[in-house]
């Protein structure tokens, strides 16, 4: 029988216990962000144009209603790449089919 060194034995439980709490914490965050945004929203992308080595990836759209629309809280999640520039500001706009008007932007 091989015996482990307290120390090393110490450092694996504290491994684990971190990798535990980390998993614990997302899972957390998860159902904090299902609660405030219920709704999952599939996104319907049009025209795109994006520079040379650029792009956005949308992985989830949650809102706080079952639709876009104006006055709505929404968590978007996903992913892009910036290889045009150094900096970039991103931002998320819709657009709307019919005589609905125009919509204020808001900064939140």
């Amino acid at each position: 029988m091989k015996i482990v060194h307290p120390a090393i034995g110490r450092t694996i439980v504290l491994v684990a216990t971190s990798a535990l709490c980390l998993q614990l914490a997302a899972r957390a965050g998860e159902q904090a962000a299902e609660a405030e945004f219920p709704y999952v929203i599939r996104p319907e992308l049009g025209a795109t144009e994006f520079a040379a080595g650029d792009s956005i990836v949308i992985t989830s759209v949650r809102g706080n209603r079952r639709h876009l629309e104006s006055g709505g809280r929404y968590l978007v999640e996903g992913s892009y790449t910036l290889a045009s520039a150094e900096r970039a500001d991103l931002a998320l706009y819709t657009t709307s089919h019919g005589t609905t008007g125009p919509s204020t932007v808001m900064s939140d």
